[in-house]
């Protein structure tokens, strides 16, 4: 089990700020609009803290916009805490993608998004069709009634502990960027987006301050409109970077 600086308030934290300076606080339930004040929350897998609510700001805007969030996880789900996932969660767990080793990831993506802008699931990575096919998104979600694509990418080095230069953000975060504006081109337009945010889900606060150093050095054309949302996990949170359990 890792113990970051942030373990204990991240332990407490049952609630989502609408912004870095917003002293409201909402449940951390199980979507953004609950059933009304007297409402128990409903019981939830992890803790969610940072920056969380409605997109609307963002959504509006044509330039880039960037979001930190924390997510404390108890570790791999085991059978009975399926049931305390969104159902876009386990969709996406039991769902194949196109490739890598990157399940686990983007479904707690998922999951933040579900609890934080009231995200549905409307198609995964295989279920988004392409003409031309190329670099696809993750998966693709509606909020705020708009339809939002969404890329996920680990940040993260091997072995786990070891630091994460900027010089290894910089390639990650341009391939991904890159591939954004691809598929944002590219989707059929049954299935097009008004944007798209790059979910990074970084093992540590270290990691996030690499990616916002790396991101200032990019170019705005790169950048696009996109939504960079930085999840930086807590607690039990390996396997989310090994796709499973880790054998180190």
């Amino acid at each position: 089990m890792r113990t970051s600086f942030g373990l204990v308030a991240a332990l407490l934290a049952v609630a989502c700020s609408a912004s870095p300076g917003d002293s409201s606080e909402a449940p951390d339930a199980g979507s953004a609009t609950d059933a009304g004040a007297d409402a128990a929350p409903a019981p939830s897998f992890g803790a969610i803290s940072g920056e969380c609510g409605p997109l609307a700001a963002e959504l509006d805007s044509p330039q880039p916009s960037e979001r930190r969030s924390r997510f404390q996880l108890p570790g791999l789900p085991g059978a009975d805490d399926v049931a305390l996932l969104d159902d876009g969660t386990r969709t996406i767990l039991d769902s194949e993608n196109a490739g890598g080793s990157s399940r686990y990831s983007e479904a707690f993506a998922f999951e933040l998004l579900s609890r934080c802008v009231d995200a549905e699931l409307e198609a995964t990575e295989n279920q988004i069709e392409y003409d031309p096919d190329g670099d696809k998104t993750d998966f693709l979600i509606v909020t705020e009634g708009e339809r939002i694509g969404v890329s996920v990418a680990r940040v993260m080095s091997f072995p786990l502990e070891a630091p994460y230069p900027e010089d290894s953000a910089t390639p990650l975060l341009s391939k991904k960027l890159e591939g954004i504006i691809e598929s944002s081109a590219n989707v059929v337009p049954e299935q097009a987006w008004r944007k798209q945010i790059l979910g990074l889900v970084a093992y540590g606060d270290d990691h996030a301050d690499a990616v916002d150093a790396a991101l200032a050095e990019l170019p705005t054309e790169l950048l696009a409109d996109t939504v960079i949302w930085t999840i930086v996990t807590d607690g039990d949170d390996s396997f989310i970077y090994c796709d499973g359990p880790c054998d180190q």
